[in-house]
């Protein structure tokens, strides 16, 4: 009895360590690559529900160069409010994209990404170009003429060998109201595939910029660990 006891205490106590430390896997298939999506702590798959739709209607619609963006795949709300486009915000999505042929590791992108946003003269550009691209787009496939939306300075927070994590801004002029978000986004490096996951929040929002890098720095963690 005393033994049974003790393989039933040892089984509770990995059942709740486990439980305790669950989260969302999803499955996803990208050109030949089989990958297991986990969704970051405190959020929950939405990609099929209202808030869900909604937020994948936003990302295509503010998509300034489709072929060099990763493609949307899932959205996630925080857990309960999926279906609740009142409290939308925090909000989130995952992207997908080929990784280079042949592959490029995460210390190089890392590399990479560090020297292109430090280029301060192409970022300016690339910044004028996506800026009037979306607007044009706005105007000719949503006939919003009166809507502008400005980028603030990109920088790197973090990077390590399983990630890179950027901090951004936009700056979005609609119906009279100045909306500003704060965007965490994160690259990581597979061997086929990078996936990139974004952290939408409002500037002074329930989140903060720190606290949304370390919810993806973590997340990463799994996402190597899975695939």
């Amino acid at each position: 009895m005393k033994k049974l006891s003790s393989h039933l205490i040892l089984f509770l106590a990995v059942f709740f360590s486990y439980s305790s430390h669950a989260y969302e896997i999803l499955e996803a298939s990208f050109n030949d690559d089989d990958l297991l999506l986990p969704i970051p702590d405190g959020y929950c798959d939405a990609t099929d529900d209202l808030a869900g739709i909604f937020a994948m209607d936003y990302i295509l619609k503010t998509d300034a160069i489709t072929k060099y963006d990763p493609i949307p795949k899932v959205v996630f709300t925080r857990c309960g409010f999926e279906n609740n486009l009142d409290e939308l915000y925090p909000w989130g999505y995952i992207g997908l994209q080929n990784n280079s042929t042949p592959s490029i590791s995460q210390t190089a992108f890392n590399e990479q990404m560090s020297q292109i946003l430090t280029n301060s003269k192409f970022m300016d550009k690339f910044n004028e170009v996506s800026e009037d691209t979306i607007e044009k787009k706005w105007s000719e496939e949503y006939g919003d003429d009166e809507s502008e939306l400005n980028f603030g300075e990109f920088r790197v927070l973090y990077s390590n060998e399983n990630i890179v994590v950027l901090e951004m801004q936009n700056k979005l002029l609609t119906e009279g109201q100045i909306i500003i978000e704060e965007i965490i986004g994160s690259a990581t490096m597979l061997s086929k595939t990078g996936v990139y996951y974004y952290i939408y929040e409002l500037e002074n929002g329930k989140t903060t910029i720190l606290e949304n890098a370390s919810t993806l720095i973590d997340n990463s963690k799994r996402l190597k660990r899975i695939n």
